[in-house]
């Protein structure tokens, strides 16, 4: 079996014209950035400008929220994703588990950050 370069072990690739389910992308942000803000009455910041995309993803869902988490359960659970490259990535924002303050980014630019007991939508400006 042939060795995958870092370019290709990057992301959860799946080829567009045979898959159905629509495609999210997970950035987290930086892990401290929230860690102290979950029970604040300021909640979370939603920073996008300074977020890390760690990979994309395709996975069914009923509803939008059901997708996220997924998106969690994958990426908190899922340990064949957790590769060299995707270590580098989630690196740079300081963990490499989903946690409160990551959020998933739908085609239409609709965001959902992940917070305590469920998820918060945003809109997501592409950088």
């Amino acid at each position: 079996m042939k060795k995958k370069t870092p370019e290709e072990m990057r992301q959860t690739v799946i080829d567009r014209h045979k898959n159905t389910k629509p495609f999210v992308k997970v950035y987290y942000q930086d892990f401290f950035l929230n860690s102290s803000r979950q029970f604040s009455k300021e909640g979370l910041v939603f920073d996008p400008e300074n977020a890390v995309h760690v990979c994309t993803l395709a996975l069914d869902g009923e509803t939008r929220e059901d997708i996220a988490q997924q998106c969690y359960r994958t990426l908190n659970i899922e340990h064949h994703l957790r590769e060299q490259v995707f270590f580098a990535r989630t690196k740079k924002a300081g963990h490499t588990s989903m946690s409160i303050g990551d959020f998933v980014v739908f085609e239409d630019g609709e965001a959902l950050l992940c917070v305590s007991g469920g998820w918060e939508k945003h809109k997501f400006t592409q950088k």
